[in-house]
């Protein structure tokens, strides 16, 4: 429960290139 925080947080800082990767990831 502490991977979500570190990507909400490189989200918010990348914009939306990460946004991307995260969905890639939860799949």
């Amino acid at each position: 429960a502490g991977l979500p925080s570190g990507v909400y947080l490189v989200r918010l800082q990348a914009g939306g290139v990460v946004q991307v990767q995260k969905l890639v990831l939860l799949k």
